[in-house]
């Protein structure tokens, strides 16, 4: 796949692009660019249609819900998950808000009653447990005690969830914000020892749009593989413009439920300062 700057990009997104510079950019250090990379996993795929790789047994996500911006509110199953508690106190959840901007909100955990988060939000992409109540020197570790589920304030529609005793979500949803370019690469998917899967992975335009005509949903990358890692390293950065929505979907062509896990690798940059229109 060649590789991609856009129209009229700054020459120096080459050398991004190109690696010379990550670690700095992983440093925090380059203007303009964030480099992340997104864990993600589905225990419960089965073979009755592709799965989103996100929590277990989850089939869909909330996207037209979410397009225009919408109240949301986090709860945990285990009461000691909260202030004064013994599992997490705190939950940070990162997305984006009405405007499609970056948008980050830490609040404080009350248990099993739902806790509002402030803003609105047009995606939820990762939802982190904060500080903890119990100092753990086992290999389980500090983290929350129950599951934490994100939902919708109006409809209670799930959103996403961190399992418990895990202290991070693991979706392979990422959205592109207001304003940005987001370059992808280096996909990598794993099964079971006698799963056999398939692997789509999906772009969804225009995510913002709630009245037709809709931006359009594609598959922009396909993997097949049996009984090992599908090693899928794209040859190059796929180019995202702003308000795109990635994520993952996959489905066992096999009888009984695959444990499907994968990573990929994101370059998010701000348009206006590598002069992308």
């Amino acid at each position: 796949m060649a590789l991609s700057i856009g129209p009229t990009g700054d020459a120096r997104l080459f050398n991004l692009l190109n690696n010379t510079d990550m670690l700095a950019v992983s440093q925090g250090l380059v203007e303009g660019a964030t480099h992340d990379i997104k864990y993600f996993r589905n225990e419960s795929i089965d073979n009755t249609g592709y799965k989103l790789l996100a929590s277990d047994g989850v089939d869909s996500y909330p996207f037209f819900e979410l397009a225009s911006g919408v109240s949301l509110d986090i709860a945990s199953d285990d009461a000691n998950d909260a202030t004064g508690g013994t599992g997490a106190r705190t939950a940070t959840v990162y997305g984006l808000n009405a405007a499609i901007e970056l948008q980050q909100a830490t609040v404080d955990l009350n248990g099993t009653t739902k806790v509002a988060l402030p803003g609105t939000w047009a995606a939820v992409y990762r939802v982190r447990a904060g500080d903890i109540g119990t100092y753990d020197d086992s290999i389980v570790g500090d983290t929350n005690i129950g599951q934490l589920d994100v939902t919708i304030n109006v409809t209670d529609t799930f959103v996403c969830s961190v399992p418990a005793s895990e202290g991070s979500t693991f979706t392979s949803i990422r959205a592109v914000p207001s304003g940005h370019t987001m370059y992808v690469n280096n996909f990598n998917f794993s099964a079971g020892q006698n799963d056999n899967i398939s692997v789509k992975v999906r772009a969804k335009d225009r995510m913002d749009i709630v009245t037709a005509p809709f931006g359009a949903t594609r598959t922009i990358y396909t993997f097949d593989g049996r009984n090992a890692n599908i090693l899928a390293n794209t040859n190059g950065w796929i180019r995202l413009p702003e308000k795109t929505m990635l994520f993952c979907t996959a489905i066992n062509n096999s009888n009984g439920n695959a444990k499907v896990s994968g990573s990929y690798e994101t370059l998010l940059i701000n348009n206006a300062v590598y002069n992308i229109p």
